[in-house]
């Protein structure tokens, strides 16, 4: 038998194992991005060529921090964590450059021990990466050929001109090549010039073994693994530190930020702290552009502790760099030749994200080229990579940039004490008190299994009467879609008329049927009494409500009408004071065996909210205004699970089955809010729209459905734990809710 190994499918391509043909793969530079890529497609049994200008390829010995969506790509690779010699990266200890005071910030999620973040040295990633790459694996090794550097590219015809004048022809042509890429002028027909941001840094390592001896240096090692960020609040020119150990904690990566408006000048020689290639290290000779006494200058202000560092033994040069940035590029791609890591789109290191970036290019190449792939074929799956790579890509590279400038800093990824607390994170400086915690906890979510259910599983539903608020988009569009491709009667609650009507017309085109527009505004109680009235004017059975409208991390100082925290409001208070105009009309409907349903659309992020609902927060006030608007939709969400297991607790007897559930991560416009690398990076773990209608559908239309009272679904169509198990305190909510209703 002839064993076939399936993938995804580009204009029908998959062949068997043993008749497809390997791609050649031509790699241009063998840095940390050239070498993943190498592995990504070794793995396929595709034959690569690493084409090295360096006579010796090795990385220099700057440190460098993988958070969790790097070390996911490793995992995958394969790669050995011992290797790295790593430290764990569990959060950043913030302190003030002048006083010395400090903040303990860990991250925001409880710790997966199967992926933390971590910091390493790049000269040790390097290696690791080149075993795997070079090593016994699956797959033929890749070849590093040194001393062999390319000076053109043909896309068109995916060839490369050595400079010995060999000319080596490949199905593909990888340009791994860095800031100063040669593929990249190829493609583009023009030389692309890297611009000085305004910043520069000092950077080097220190060797931290006599670090106890010096009492000044406890900071340096006390409290949680990981980052220390020495910053300069007052006024007057940016300064800051970040350093971190790395080498199983033999050696501390130092980095000294300051802001320096020259460009390169006449004899002097400055690299961009991005270009960290062999080559570079060679130009430069590695000999020592800086010192301790311009470091120290530079830095003289800060707190006397922190300058101690110095006293440690120095490990590598003393070296100044000036930070720049590859500009957007039209395009990644022409031909056979695509670009990625930093020739694509190099960037400042303020978000943490760009060698990440760079493994994520490799490892979306590896998914787009499995063993199989014909050479016609190339150019289709690249234009595929730039899809859907790009635009990623380059909303880091230009928000990055964005935190250079003062004015900007803090604009893209601004969220105030995020859930329990706050987190700085590195580059964004106090007092704006920034978070990624949202990024981080979509970044650790797991993939759930394939759904065991469909919408093809969905009995028949003539006769049933259901509303969906929410339901002009998202997956509540979806919703409606199953529901009446099922014979339901179903109302669209939502806030917008134009859009619900331009929906349900929609809705109508692609199923034949039509639904109903119910005009529902969650965030002004007295709309919702109307919108429960005209309902039940038209109607006298209801055998669902899908909760599942919402808003999301939308602006801290948005209200309802009547002054509650628009997200509390609208997700929670809004749905409750629905749902209990509804409950006669439901308990009527209710016959045994046949209850009625209440299906509460939650979110992931009920289960990091805490246990607990902060009631100061829930009308606007000094104390709302001091949480973040992630703390808020969080303390939503886990409102949400309350309320429906309370809801059951009281109704249930009656025949009202209430539920709640994660959807998924979806795409909806529930993330319109949302800014920056936060934008980027959730936005890029999320799955298509109508998988999220899944888990919904299985509790409000099946069988089963009916025995889910007071339970909690997670992606997809699966049951999972509550995060609401505080009987008290689910009555307590619902006593406040009846309280703010009473007269309204």
């Amino acid at each position: 038998m002839v064993r076939t190994r399936l993938t995804p499918e580009l204009h029908g391509m998959t062949l068997p194992e043993s008749s497809a043909r390997p791609m050649d793969v031509a790699i241009v530079g063998a840095g940390i991005v050239g070498l993943a890529t190498a592995i990504a497609l070794r793995r396929h049994g595709h034959h690569v060529r690493i084409f090295e200008a360096s006579q010796i390829n090795t990385e220099i010995g700057a440190g460098v921090g993988l958070q969790r969506n790097a070390v996911r790509i490793l995992e995958r690779f394969g790669y050995c964590r011992e290797n790295l010699k790593p430290v764990d990266y569990d959060g950043i200890v913030v302190f003030d450059a002048k006083t010395g005071v400090s903040v303990t910030h860990p991250w925001l999620v409880p710790r997966n021990d199967e992926t933390p973040d971590l910091f390493c040295l790049r000269s040790d990633l390097h290696d690791e990466l080149k075993r795997l790459a070079t090593g016994e694996g699956e797959g033929p090794p890749a070849q590093v050929l040194l001393d062999t550097k390319v000076v053109a590219c043909d896309p068109e015809t995916g060839t490369i001109t050595l400079r010995s004048g060999e000319i080596c022809q490949a199905d593909v042509v990888i340009g791994a090549d860095g800031v100063h890429s040669t593929v990249r002028i190829s493609i583009l027909g023009r030389e692309t010039k890297a611009p000085g941001s305004g910043w520069s840094c000092f950077r080097c390592l220190f060797d931290a073994s006599g670090a106890e001896e010096i009492p000044e240096l406890a900071w340096l090692s006390g409290g949680i693994n990981g980052a220390r960020n020495v910053a300069w609040r007052e006024d007057g020119p940016f300064r800051m530190f970040f350093i971190y150990k790395c080498r199983s904690g033999a050696i501390v990566n130092f980095v000294g930020f300051y802001t320096d408006p020259k460009q390169s000048e006449p004899g002097e020689y400055r690299l961009s702290l991005i270009v960290f290639t062999t080559e570079s290290c060679i130009l430069a000779g590695w000999t020592p552009v800086t010192t301790r006494g311009e470091i120290l200058e530079t830095f003289q202000s800060f707190h006397p502790k922190f300058l101690r560092i110095f006293d440690l033994p120095i490990a590598s040069p003393l070296m100044k760099w000036q930070l720049r940035v590859t500009p957007i590029l039209p395009t990644w791609i022409r031909g056979r030749a695509a670009l990625l890591g930093d020739a694509a789109h190099g960037t400042l290191p303020l978000l943490g994200q760009g060698l990440a970036m760079g493994l994520e290019d490799a490892a979306t190449l590896g998914c787009l080229f499995p063993l199989g792939t014909t050479k016609e074929n190339v150019p289709i799956r690249l234009g595929a990579y730039q899809t859907l790579r790009k635009e990623r890509g380059e909303y880091v590279n230009t928000e990055s940039v964005a935190q250079a400038t003062q004015e900007k800093r803090g604009t893209y990824i601004r969220f105030t004490e995020a859930f329990q607390g706050g987190f700085h994170f590195p580059f964004i400086i106090p007092p704006f008190h920034e978070t990624m915690g949202v990024l981080i906890s979509g970044l650790k979510q797991s993939w759930p299994p394939k759904s065991k259910f469909s919408v093809d599983d969905i009995p028949d539903l003539s006769g049933q009467v259901m509303i969906v608020t929410g339901g002009g988009s998202g997956i509540g569009k979806e919703t409606v879609k199953a529901l009446l491709q099922h014979n339901a009667k179903v109302y669209v609650a939502a806030r917008s008329p134009e859009n619900a009507k331009a929906a349900i017309e929609d809705l109508k085109f692609q199923t034949g049927k039509q639904a109903e527009f119910l005009h529902l505004d969650l965030a002004d109680l007295h709309a919702v009494k109307r919108a429960a009235n005209e309902f039940m004017e038209k109607e006298t059975r209801l055998h669902v409500l899908f909760n599942n409208g919402g808003v999301m991390a939308c602006p801290v100082e948005q209200v309802t009408s009547q002054n509650y925290d628009l997200q509390f409001g609208t997700n929670v208070l809004g749905h409750f004071y629905f749902t209990t105009l509804l409950l006669p009309t439901l308990i009527a409907t209710a016959t045994p065996g046949n209850p009625a349903r209440v299906v509460n659309t939650s979110s992931l992020a009920s289960e990091i909210a805490g246990a607990n609902i902060d009631y100061n927060t829930l009308k606007d006030g000094p104390a709302r205004k001091k949480k973040s608007t992630n703390f808020l939709y969080a303390q939503s969400k886990f409102g949400n699970v309350v309320f429906s297991n309370e809801l059951f607790r009281r109704y249930g007897d009656k025949g009202v089955i209430s539920v709640a559930l994660n959807p998924g991560n979806l795409r909806s416009n529930l993330q319109r809010h949302l800014r920056g690398l936060q934008a980027i990076i959730v936005n890029s773990i999320l799955f298509p729209t109508p998988l999220g209608a899944l888990t919904q559908l299985w509790a409000g239309t099946t069988d089963v459905g009916k025995t889910f009272g007071g339970k909690y679904l997670i992606p997809w169509a699966r049951e999972g734990e509550s995060p609401s198990t505080d009987p008290a305190a689910e009555k307590a909510l619902w006593t406040w809710c009846e309280e703010q209703v009473a007269n309204i």
